[in-house]
């Protein structure tokens, strides 16, 4: 990991997974996406900021507790997190009208997760003639009372590039 990679304290302190994820989206990074978007200093190829400075402004425009949020609550089913390539798009409550937050995220193997969602008993999934959020199969965490995890998988014959969504 070169110097531009490091995640400095209090960084350094997140969950190994997470910062894979982060680092991963990072290096992946290229001016025909937005993974951690222009705002956050990738300007082009050349020019993008270094792991220190996209931290330190995803934790100030509230994106960073956005991720920390939903890796948390990945924990309830701990092969969830591993399906995650690359974040796109974070939102926070106040861009999700103040009923959610989350990102989107590409996925290497989607029908495995497809299945990973359909084998748990810790999910309930969304009648797909009624979904809100388009060609999508969409889980929805079982809960009691409280924000759940909500996790939406665009549908192979829609998209070549496969795109999911995490929310809570």
């Amino acid at each position: 990991m070169g110097n531009d990679e490091n995640f400095p304290p209090p960084y350094d302190a997140l969950p190994d997974p997470l910062k894979q994820t982060i680092l991963r989206t990072y290096r992946e990074k290229t001016t025909d996406n937005s993974y951690f978007g222009w705002e956050l200093g990738f300007k082009g190829v050349n020019s993008k900021s270094t792991i220190a400075d996209l931290l330190k402004s995803l934790d100030s425009n509230g994106h960073l507790g956005v991720i920390k949020e939903v890796y948390n609550r990945c924990l309830i089913l701990p092969s969830l997190w591993p399906q995650i390539r690359d974040i796109l798009g974070i939102w926070t409550y106040e861009a999700g009208a103040q009923v959610s937050q989350g990102f989107n995220f590409t996925c290497d193997a989607p029908d495995m997760a497809l299945k990973l969602m359909r084998s748990t008993n810790l999910f309930c999934e969304d009648d797909p003639t009624t979904a809100v959020h388009g060609p999508r199969d969409c889980f929805r965490e079982l809960i009691k009372a409280g924000p759940g995890l909500h996790v939406c998988i665009v549908r192979l014959a829609i998209v070549t590039e496969q795109k999911a969504t995490l929310g809570v």
